[in-house]
């Protein structure tokens, strides 16, 4: 199934195909009449337009809500750009986790969060306490916040008799049969040097 977001960029590509420009008044009203609901104050156009521009596309403003997407310069405008070859900016993902903190907050971060539409989430934890379940509408289940919140200090006891070191993080993917969230804890390769 195709996200709002989605949606909304495809409405946008497709508005400003022309080349002309287009107030945000009319993309809002090509995206309603696509069947897509928009809130007054939400922000779904703007972060559509703002990824769009991260993944290359070209959409000049001249003045606040006027877009217009800027024909690329042809290269017998530049011959001497001839041999180059044009790369194409990498796609930002942002992985979903849930960190696991030593007074035993557990904290969905903004990815998974989004994702995870239910607030009542049975969690699972591996023996050897390296993967983490999350069990949306399960049956022991934990309530979590609107922002993405629980508390669990058996987790944390868990992984410490484990000699899993707290605070800890998990990057989580969907098994898409199940809808089960499954993750294993992230090892974060980088050291810290200060310069």
């Amino acid at each position: 199934m195709t996200s709002k977001l989605a949606k909304v960029k495809n409405s946008v590509l497709v508005l400003l195909s022309d080349g002309r420009e287009h107030s945000s008044d009319e993309i809002k009203a090509l995206i309603q009449e696509e069947g897509i609901e928009l809130d007054k104050n939400s922000s779904t156009l703007r972060t559509a337009i703002y990824q769009l521009r991260n993944s290359g596309i070209d959409i000049y403003s001249r003045e606040r809500g006027v877009y217009q997407i800027k024909e690329k310069e042809k290269e017998r405008d530049s011959p001497f750009l001839k041999d180059f070859t044009t790369l194409m900016p990498e796609k930002k993902v942002s992985p979903k986790c849930i960190y696991v903190h030593g007074d035993g907050s557990l904290v969905l971060n903004g990815s998974l969060n989004a994702e995870i539409k239910t607030r009542q989430v049975e969690i699972k934890v591996s023996n050897d306490g390296k993967k983490l379940a999350l069990i949306p509408d399960g049956e022991n289940n934990h309530k979590f916040t609107k922002s993405g919140r629980t508390q669990n200090m058996e987790l944390v006891k868990k992984l410490k008799s484990k000699r899993i070191n707290v605070p800890t993080t998990f990057e989580m993917a969907q098994n898409k049969d199940s809808g089960i969230w499954i993750g294993e804890i992230h090892r974060n390769e980088k050291s810290k040097k200060t310069k």
